[in-house]
């Protein structure tokens, strides 16, 4: 048995109790007495709508791209290379002038990079190129474990591999060792598995001052520091560097991103750096998706 609103009891039609359910759902819903619980039903459903929508968009629509400047010559294959670095700073990667740059991200970039000439573009060029950022203590490391991993069968070794191979070398695999070690595994997994599988193990963390310095020259264009003909050879020398150390856009791209975390997190374990780290991971992603127009999923790393 069931009740209708007016409290008299019905006997339901055989079979029938699921329909039942909908017309006295909707005779609720629709009842004058619940219009502000009814407002705010429809209220919570346009939001999921919408959050559905914009999900979906960010998903699966093109990447955008500079319209008046190509994406499939050679010039749009190196500035490929700062893709993750220009899209953390809000520019079309494919765009060799940066001319979106707002008075406030010149004024920015320029108290961070220290750019006020062109003599200051190259120098940071070159600082970025040749320092890389590296620290001894882990290009050290970062070595030991390439000769675990090529021991292991190009596979990733675990934290306890790496450490007995540093051990093996003469270190303690304590202190700094270790947690440069934690570290590393540790930002490899919250990064996700998908980007950083177990058979390409980062071995360099080169790609995020190489990703940088194929993007300072570009913002040097937007800044009215050097001219754009300049500007490419800087790029295509960070170009040759890179393609050299790295076999692949997704090998750079991972080394972008673990370098990243591991500079700003000083080589710790740091929650809100593997957050921010994500952004690299998120570019990386968008970069080698060709459905998406990305560019490292249509355009060769060999040139």
């Amino acid at each position: 048995m069931c009740r209708g609103r007016t409290g008299s009891a019905r006997p339901l039609a055989k079979g029938s109790p699921p329909m039942e359910i909908v017309t006295q759902f909707f005779d609720w819903f629709w009842d004058p007495a619940n219009a502000v619980i009814r407002w705010i039903i429809i209220g919570v459903l346009v939001v999921a709508l919408l959050f559905v929508l914009l999900w979906a968009y960010g998903k699966f629509a093109p990447l955008a791209h500079h319209k008046d400047f190509p994406v499939d010559t050679r010039e749009a294959n190196l500035l490929a290379l700062g893709f993750q670095q220009i899209l953390n700073s809000g520019e079309l990667w494919n765009d060799p002038t940066a001319s979106t740059l707002t008075a406030k991200q010149k004024q920015e970039l320029g108290r961070m990079w220290g750019l006020n000439s062109t003599q200051d573009v190259v120098e940071n060029v070159e600082r970025l190129t040749t320092q890389r950022r590296r620290r001894e203590l882990w290009q050290q490391l970062l070595a030991l474990r390439a000769r675990a991993a090529q021991a292991n069968g190009g596979r990733r070794p675990s934290e306890r591999q790496w450490i007995a191979a540093i051990k093996e070398a003469g270190g303690t695999g304590k202190g700094e060792e270790r947690d440069f070690v934690r570290a590393v595994t540790y930002y490899e997994k919250e990064l996700g598995k998908k980007m950083f599988p177990a058979n390409e193990p980062v071995v360099s963390l080169d790609g995020y001052a190489l990703g940088q310095a194929a993007a300072v020259p570009v913002w040097g264009v937007g800044m009215g520091l050097i001219s754009r003909a300049d500007s490419m050879k800087l790029v295509e020398y960070v170009n040759g560097l890179a393609r050299t150390e790295f076999d692949s856009w997704a090998a750079f791209g991972r080394s972008y991103a673990l370098g990243r975390v591991m500079h700003w997190s000083d080589g710790t374990m740091d929650e809100k750096q593997a957050s921010r780290g994500g952004d690299a991971v998120a570019a990386m992603q968008h970069a080698l998706d060709g459905k998406r127009r990305g560019p490292w999923g249509l355009l060769p790393w060999r040139i």
